[in-house]
């Protein structure tokens, strides 16, 4: 577990797999906030404020998840001293393609009402969930042609491909862009079927840009599905 100072409002922590193993946790278990994963972000917190002094007792939190490879993950923890700017974040989202269908309660509301370490993963949850940009990872080229493929038929929005320098993973950032929410949701149960779904957010895809190899941006599911 390593911890980065980036301001007095914000740190990076990285949790390589063997964190991750050690607590018996996996990214997924990790992202939605199940209890194991508090009881890791309140370790991460005591840690955090006992090697860089980030002191962050009864201060909003908003984390955002960013996946470094398929067993590790960076979290990006910020304090939000103003609560209307939790508000004003969470209410530009909308919601989840595995949510599109059902009644849910507001992003904004729930993000006012964190302010305690035990509900803040779960802010970050319905934050991850509620981001209009999904994120797939794929072993070969191969793969992600023949998901190219398969989902012409229903999605044409604004998509890049990155491909991670060390471990050769390839990941497919996908917007809703103008397509209905059912399409939207159907193209991304059609990718998942030949890549792994993985955490991702605007955030997500800016890590890409700065750190990852851009393989085709912007329309890379439109140029493979030709090849």
């Amino acid at each position: 577990m390593k911890f980065e100072k980036i301001s007095e409002n914000q740190i990076r922590c990285t949790l390589s797999s063997v964190d991750l193993n050690d607590r018996q946790l996996n990214v997924r278990e990790l992202t939605y906030g199940t209890e194991k994963a508090r009881t890791l972000f309140r370790e991460m917190i005591q840690r955090a404020s006992y090697e860089l002094g980030f002191e962050a007792e009864d201060i909003p939190l908003m984390i955002e998840t960013i996946p470094l490879a398929e067993d590790s993950i960076m979290l990006l923890i910020t304090k939000m001293d103003d609560p209307e700017e939790l508000d004003t974040r969470f209410a530009k989202f909308a919601p989840d393609d595995d949510d599109l269908d059902e009644d849910s309660s507001s992003p904004r509301s729930s993000a006012a009402e964190d302010r305690s370490a035990d509900s803040v993963l779960q802010s970050a949850a319905d934050n991850q969930s509620a981001s209009l940009l999904r994120v797939f990872c794929f072993k070969s080229l191969d793969t992600v042609i023949a998901a190219a493929q398969v989902v012409s038929s229903v999605y044409q929005g604004c998509n890049s491909l990155y491909q991670n320098p060390d471990t050769k993973d390839l990941y497919l950032a996908v917007q809703k862009s103008s397509h209905s929410p059912e399409d939207f949701n159907k193209a991304c149960n059609l990718l998942g079927e030949y890549g792994n779904r993985m955490p991702g957010s605007a955030s997500t895809e800016a890590y890409f840009k700065e750190h990852l190899d851009s393989i085709v941006a912007g329309n890379a599911l439109q140029v493979l599905k030709k090849l």
